[in-house]
């Protein structure tokens, strides 16, 4: 079992894009999460694909201790520095290295649609207390507004296929799963500022951007540039309040 290749090539080849254009996650919306798993602080958790730390912010703020899991290299770089306290461990979803009944909650961010669930959701049970909880989050572009709409027509032009959270795969296998508590969910609505760049880079940072040959990848990444510059605000100030939502789901172990 290995990375799917356009998840590591692409999003190694991406790393600071990734970083600079990613939002981090709305604190209302971890309370809310924590309080549903009933979390308190000095709580034992693990996150699955941390990535270069975005969520692992949050969950050291909200007083937890983590322990990271980033089986792309590149990613762990990043990551190691922001929070050199963090054990950091190179694993994958499907195949953990930690003994049975360890942690009081799992968290993925930006990543389970990523995993193999067949394969996946038994090592999360393994590792999980009785009753642990998993906790999942994506942070998603809001369509409605004309730029990120259009973001997502010329993504949707050059994707090759790549699992996205939209996809029923992942929740139809958790539902399906007898050994996790029906999934429950909630959705806030956000707003991040960005400038000029931060769509350009946003696009950059899809993994399946990434790997395209450089004169696609510049000619879209023109396109997008144009996106932005279409938008009267932020061709006028250079800045802008763009909108997203944050999807989260728990369950817990039975």
């Amino acid at each position: 079992m290995a990375v799917l290749p356009v998840a590591a090539e692409g999003f190694t080849a991406a790393v600071a894009e990734y970083e600079r254009a990613r939002p981090g996650y709305p604190p209302v919306a971890v309370r809310r999460l924590l309080e549903e798993l009933e979390l308190s602080s000095g709580a034992r958790v693990l996150e699955l694909a941390a990535g270069t730390g975005k969520f692992t912010a949050a969950l050291l703020g909200a007083g937890l201790t983590p322990v990271a899991v980033e089986p792309l290299v590149r990613f762990r770089a990043p990551l190691r520095t922001k929070f050199p306290r963090v054990p950091l461990v190179a694993a994958l979803a499907e195949r953990l290295p930690f003994r049975a009944g360890v942690y009081d909650a799992v968290f993925a961010a930006q990543a389970f649609h990523w995993f193999d669930p067949a394969r996946a959701l038994p090592e999360l049970r393994r590792v999980l207390k009785r009753g642990g909880g998993l906790g999942l989050l994506w942070n998603v572009r809001d369509d409605a507004h004309p730029v990120f709409a259009g973001m997502s027509r010329l993504l949707d032009e050059v994707n090759p296929g790549v699992p996205s959270h939209r996809e029923p795969r992942w929740r139809r296998a958790l539902e399906e799963d007898p050994g996790f508590a029906p999934l429950r969910e909630f959705h806030l609505g956000f707003r991040r500022e960005s400038d000029l760049q931060d769509p350009v880079d946003r696009v950059a940072s899809v993994s399946f951007v990434a790997t395209l040959p450089a004169s696609e990848k510049e000619a879209l990444l023109a396109r997008v540039r144009s996106l932005g510059l279409s938008d009267p605000e932020l061709a006028r100030t250079g800045r802008v309040e763009l909108p997203y939502h944050t999807d989260v789901y728990w369950t817990r172990t039975r």
